[in-house]
């Protein structure tokens, strides 16, 4: 999980090239439901893209310590890249979407 969240920050940082899959809804509907509403997403329903799951392990501490710079770059980095599934975001919506995401995988863990 640790190393998913890295290649997911290094998408949305620019740095991990990923195949876009979006489409009209997701770019439109489902985006707006899963980065802008309060609405929690689904649990094991959403597909992540093979990109996010490219990093092999390490050690723990590395792993943790990587996500963590990668959390402060993303914070302090006007990035608008695309996201796979749901197209263009603004910096705004990296930020709240990369929120969402952490949150979704700590509270996954009981964190």
């Amino acid at each position: 999980m640790v190393c998913h969240l890295a290649d997911s920050l290094r998408i949305g940082l620019g740095e991990l090239p990923a195949k876009r899959v979006d489409t009209l809804p997701t770019r439109t509907l489902v985006k707006w439901l899963v980065v802008y509403s309060p609405i929690p997403a689904p649990r094991g329903k959403i597909q992540t893209a093979p990109e996010m799951l490219s990093t092999a392990p390490a050690s723990w501490d590395a792993d943790v310590a990587r996500v963590e710079q990668l959390i402060e770059r993303m914070a302090a980095t006007p990035t608008t890249a695309t996201h796979p599934a749901f197209g263009p975001l603004t910096y705004g919506g990296w930020g709240r979407l990369t929120w969402k995401h952490i949150d979704h995988h700590l509270t996954q863990f009981g964190c």
